[in-house]
């Protein structure tokens, strides 16, 4: 995987982690967020699901090393 695919997923899932914790704590919701960062409530729902990735792949993908 390219550096700069890698760096884009890596924020993507801390976008999806920061954003289901402000869902989960009752901040703010769904349709909140897609208003206030300008996206789709789908593009959302995305980015939150990439919180649940196993946390061995998150690693692999962090180190470089995801397998094809």
């Amino acid at each position: 995987m390219r550096a700069e695919n890698r760096a884009v997923l890596i924020r993507s899932i801390a976008l999806g982690r920061r954003w289901l914790d402000e869902v989960t704590a009752g901040r703010a919701d769904l349709d909140a967020i897609a208003i206030r960062e300008e996206r789709s409530r789908r593009h959302v729902e995305q980015m939150v699901s990439l919180a649940f990735l196993d946390p061995h792949l998150i690693k692999a993908i962090v180190d470089g090393c995801l397998p094809r």
